[in-house]
């Protein structure tokens, strides 16, 4: 199929590869190996624009090296960058030829996903509520809500299966085959379980549980009779009963015929977990769940099996299927429609349109045949079906293709890459030359030895064992690197990895002269990591990990178009997320609907500063303003013209989103203030443009520097190397069986692209043997194997960027450690259906090794091998009683002033302050919570509900959102309908119904415009204040009265529904008020005349007066 020579280099972690591409290159520009490459004749392609520039440097400082200036210096007309920004080039090079206008604009990573979201929000929006009954069987939420059970979001879901289509370059008829497929090996999964667990596909579950459940309480009233007489026993049910049960039966039955009552109703709103959990623990229908004859009970009714086997699973499982195929497919068209309307190109465009290209065009493929020779993709190991089908294209027009990779780090699934495609490319094409990099020019030798041992095992028939040039060992001398074991209670193992660190690099020396990392499987994204680092004296840096939230959206958007009104993309979001502008419900289809791009700029500008511009019109007088606001002032006024603190309030999750805006606050902040360090303005435009700097950076890496300590992503960690490592390696196996796949009826070279589909499986709830039993059927074992192994590969590539120390931190489930020996997160052993399955590795304290064994053959019957590692092994059982903190670090203090020149026991024991904190985490003081009273001073009437329960802070979300909102301006139906949704939008229907949501705020407004007439109302008032320690504090007081006489009320809502509110507020919530009243004292020069606490679902207002 190629008239090109391939050569693959097979590059493991640390092994030299982009010095080995550099030295490849510059050779072939220099003409050692034959005729000198011009520059123009190059095209390399690399995994990030950082990589690209690195390599464009490396090359030049080469060729330079080597007299050869005239190469260097027309190295810029070389085709270097990511697969990405070569594929724009050849577009704009060819955009006439291929029919695309000039005026075209091309989205980045995260300005695309912005987009898509924007072009199917409403769509997918409409689909949820009309398919929300059916979503609420599988406990799938709109969006990703934190009592949701790891289940996956509609949003997501959606979202998901549109890129991986894209991905894939499949048509509207491959996703209706996909969803055919899905529902017929579905079906055909739950035909196999039947069978396997003895049910017949064809009960209807409804009419089999009344049924059972009858014939149990049927029999309990027997035992009930049997057991009466004293010392009697009765045999049922299998358990057998004594007269001492006679409490527990009664229990029981009346437990059962209360339920059968409400039988029907309970049925047709339970979820399938729920109805599995009832049959598997009884939950919702005993109250008795202790009493011994539970399990027996269970066992006899035998009902989980037949939850997941009935038709009615089978039913549902299937309108599931259909409604997210359906859904996506809506909203690949929209999001089609959208791009083509507003002249958008999103990466994956640009990806086909050159694959078009050169596959039809005879005048494109004759010019780039002539142009180019050299084809050096970089990062092989991660390239995608149609960036393969790309490079494939490409390489019947050139002389020479270099493909350089590492199977063994191919982790990027998510984003689309298939870890398969670089292993059966090259064994399909015929006279590929490979080479292997063989030596580690990153890791000492304990650690290379470590990663010898366990990765061979790992990933037999694969290039992995390594060794350490002679150079190095020289240059590392007696150092041989240190490989450790940590071993840590899972509970506050961010707590206890800062503390263990923070005590190694004071007794060690200077942590100034080091790179560390912590390594995990996910981001740091509510920063608890980062804040015990920070405690501990470490400076941190993070991963980036973008701005997702809608609150984030809003704001990023409308600071944006305030920056530049001709923002097209940012008018379009503030429209969108908008739900009150008068364009919000049909802009997409208006847009759509003009001729011409002109037309479709003239639309926007009348929904953006014309008549019908809504809100957004005020954002335009705020442009004026910049001039005399400073930025951080400027970003607060912008959340407030948009209406941000009521439209959170209306929202789910409303704490968490007022926290990401203080978050996009604080970013401002340090915006500006290092621009001014470096005497620079600090403009909006400025602000927005790093922000979106920062977006599409998301694949960029941050680089390793000494004296600070990076916690970040396995992901965004490859590449890189620190001098010391701890990875974090967490059980991780959460493969299930469902979710999104991605199937190939085979690998054809020829079309790489042919017999891909799509697979969607719900959520099926089984027991133990039941999952067993699942993982290994023929449709979900591929997928199972495929999800062990990107495992290895996370913790090979995690293992292997360490240079000096690799600290495998392990948090266990109990508080105590195994004394002699452990066993390896998942990650690194008993890998299923994998060569690791029979590995193990033990630590021998006593020796101080770490003991790596498997079978000496495949056939497990030779014996085993075994390596030993030196290793310590550190176990931290608890935090200590006396915590040993280093002091914070000044501005311009570095690690290395206090870091190893303090003894330990003269390290100063003060509890380190961080920078910032909340209000909320305030505690009280002994002596404050004694001199503050507290008292009644209201009652509202009736409490609206006898106690609390589990996820209670839903419902403090659900009542905060409506007291926050504008609720009095609505009539009564408005204010039921606004509760309603967000009771929905919380899932806390089953405590709270709209009426006592809208009669909480009914007495809350009477009991206020009687007691403070007049008095102007702000909700969710946002304040800053620096209090005595220096700590920034910043956040949102629920609602602050404004009285004539110019003082101030301060209120703090709270849905505590104890009998003992005064004992409640003096142990949790002094310290939070006090906070209050020290705040708002400084920033207003009086203070409060009053401090109250609303208690809505008691119906009680409580004052609290601290002493002068």
């Amino acid at each position: 199929m190629s008239r090109a020579t391939f050569t693959v280099i097979n590059a493991s972690a640390g092994s030299g590869k982009t010095h080995s591409i550099t030295d490849l290159i510059a050779d072939r520009l220099a003409g050692k190996n034959g005729t000198a490459l011009n520059p123009t004749e190059l095209i390399a392609t690399t995994f990030t624009k950082a990589a690209a520039a690195e390599l464009v440097e490396r090359i030049r400082q080469k060729l330079l090296d080597q007299g050869l200036y005239e190469q260097a210096a027309g190295l810029e007309t070389a085709l270097i960058g990511t697969v990405h920004s070569v594929s724009g080039r050849l577009i704009e090079k060819y955009a006439i030829e291929m029919g695309l206008s000039a005026d075209l604009t091309v989205l980045d990573e995260a300005a695309a996903d912005r987009v898509m979201t924007v072009a199917t929000s409403d769509l997918v929006a409409k689909a949820y509520n009309a398919n929300k009954k059916l979503l609420d069987k599988f406990e799938i939420p709109l969006e990703k809500q934190t009592n949701s059970h790891g289940a996956e979001s509609f949003q997501k879901t959606i979202e998901d299966i549109i890129k991986s289509a894209r991905n894939s370059a499949l048509t509207p008829e491959d996703l209706e085959a996909s969803r055919k497929a899905s529902i017929k090996e579905f079906h055909e999964i739950l035909d196999d379980l039947a069978k396997h667990s003895g049910q017949s596909p064809d009960v209807d579950f409804h009419t089999h549980f009344r049924r059972v459940l009858e014939d149990v309480s049927q029999q309990l009233t027997e035992v009930a009779k049997e057991i009466d007489p004293a010392k009697s026993t009765s045999d049922r049910l299998g358990f057998t009963f004594t007269s001492r049960n006679r409490s527990t039966v009664s229990a029981l039955r009346e437990d059962l015929q209360k339920f059968l009552e409400e039988l029907d109703p309970w049925l047709s709103t339970a979820s399938y977990r729920a109805l599995f959990e009832l049959a598997t623990k009884g939950k919702s229908l005993f109250s008795k769940l202790n009493a011994k004859c539970i399990p027996d009970l269970l066992k006899y009714m035998d009902l989980a099996p037949t939850v997941a086997t009935s038709k009615n699973a089978r039913r549902d499982t299937q309108d599931l299927i259909s409604v997210l195929f359906d859904t996506a497919s809506r909203c690949l068209e929209a999001y089609e429609n959208y791009k083509q309307a507003m002249g958008f190109l999103d990466f994956n465009d640009q990806q086909i349109h050159v694959l078009e290209l050169l596959r039809t065009s005879t005048s494109a493929r004759r010019d780039i045949a002539d142009t180019f020779s050299l084809l050096v993709v970089d990062e092989f190991q991660d390239t995608s079906p149609i960036q393969l089908a790309f490079f494939l294209e490409l390489s019947t027009l050139l002389d020479e293709v270099i493909w350089v990779g590492d199977p063994k780090q191919a982790i990027y699934g998510f984003r689309g890459s298939e870890a398969e495609l670089m292993g059966n490319t090259i064994t399909a094409l015929e006279g590929v030359t490979k080479k292997t990099l063989t030596e580690s020019w990153r890791s000492r030798q304990n650690l290379v030895d470590f990663s010898n041992a366990v990765f061979s095992r790992a990933f037999p028939g694969q290039d992995v064992r390594l060794s350490v040039p002679e150079a190095r060992k020289e240059q590392y001398g007696d150092d041989h690197g240190e490989l450790c074991v940590l071993e840590l209670p899972s509970r506050n193992a961010k707590h206890r990895t800062a503390e263990y660190l923070s005590e190694l690099y004071a007794q060690e020396g200077d942590l100034a002269e080091r790179s560390v990392a912590i390594l995990r499987r996910s981001d740091d994204k509510d920063g608890s990591w980062s804040q015990a680092a920070t405690n501990h004296g470490f400076r941190v840096t993070n991963s980036n990990t973008g701005l997702h939230s809608r609150e984030e959206r809003l704001l990023l958007a409308a600071c944006t178009f305030v920056a530049d009104p001709s923002d097209k993309l940012a008018a379009l979001e503030l429209i969108d997320l908008m739900h009150d502008h008068p364009a919000h419900s049909d802009w997409l289809k208006q847009l759509t609907a003009v001729a011409s791009s002109d037309e479709a700029r003239e639309l926007i500008t009348q929904w953006t500063v014309g008549a019908a511009s809504g809100a957004i019109s005020e954002l335009v007088k705020v442009r004026a303003q910049q001039a005399s606001s400073n930025l951080v002032d400027l970003v607060k006024h912008i959340s407030v013209v948009v209406g941000l603190p009521d439209r959170i309030a209306a929202w789910t999750l409303p704490e968490r989103r007022f926290e990401n805006v203080t978050k996009f606050v604080s970013r401002a902040r340090e915006f500006a203030e290092q621009q001014q360090s470096q005497g620079q303005p600090a403009t909006l435009a400025g602000f927005v443009q790093a922000v979106a700097s920062d977006e599409v950076a998301l694949g960029e890496k941050t680089p390793p520097t000494k004296g600070l300590l990076h916690i970040g992503t396995v992901h965004s960690a490859k590449g890189l190397g620190w001098d010391d490592v701890i990875y974090v390696a967490e059980q991780s196996d959460k493969f299930d069986g469902s979710g999104l796949f991605t199937t190939s009826s085979g690998f054809d070279i020829d079309n790489v692209l042919a017999g891909k589909q799509l697979r969607y499986y719900p959520q099926l709830n089984l027991d133990k043997d039941g999952k067993a039993w699942l993982l290994a059927h023929a449709y979900i074992a591929p997928h199972y194997v495929s999800a062990q192994e990107e495992e290895l590969r996370l913790a090979y590539v995690a293992a292997t960027r360490a240079k000096r120390r690799l600290v495998i931190a392990l948090p266990t489930p109990g508080k105590t450690a195994c004394a002699d020996g452990i066993m390896l997160a998942s990650s690194l052993h008993n890998v299923d259906a994998t060569a690791a399955a029979h590995t193990t590795l033990r630590i021998d304290p006593e020796n101080g090794v770490l003991e790596i064994s498997s079978p000496a053959d495949s056939s497990a019957t030779a014996g085993t091998t075994t390596d030993s590692i030196p290793c310590r092994h550190v176990v931290r059982k608890e935090m200590n009683e006396e915590k040993v903190l280093l002091p914070a670090p000044d501005s311009g203090n570095k690690p290395s002033a206090y870091i190893g020149k303090t003894p330990m026991s003269d390290v100063s024991t003060r509890a380190f302050k961080p920078y910032s904190a909340q209000a909320s985490a305030v505690e009280s003081s002994k002596e404050l919570k004694a001199t503050t009273e507290i008292r009644i001073i209201a009652d509202l009437g009736a409490p609206l509900v006898d106690k609390g329960g589990q996820h209670w802070n839903l419902v403090g979300d659900t009542v905060h959102g409506y007291l926050a909102c504008p609720y009095q301006k609505l009539d009564h139906a408005q204010q039921c309908t606004v509760a309603q949704r967000l009771i929905d939008n919380h899932q806390v229907g089953h405590i709270l119904t709209a009426e006592q949501v809208v009669l909480a705020g009914q007495r809350w407004l009477q009991w206020l415009d009687s007691t403070y007439p007049g008095a102007k109302v702000v909700t969710e008032a946002p304040f800053s204040w620096v209090n005595d320690d220096q700590q920034h504090m910043q956040g949102w007081i629920d609602e602050l009265l404004y009285l004539a006489d110019g003082s101030t009320v301060c209120i703090d809502h709270k849905t505590y529904p104890g009998d003992d509110p005064i004992g409640h507020v003096r142990r949790k919530y002094v310290g939070q008020m006090q906070t209050y009243r020290q705040a708002l004292t400084a920033l207003t020069g009086t203070a409060p005349q009053s401090m109250l606490i609303h208690l809505p679902l008691l119906g009680k207002v409580i004052e609290l007066v601290f002493k002068a």
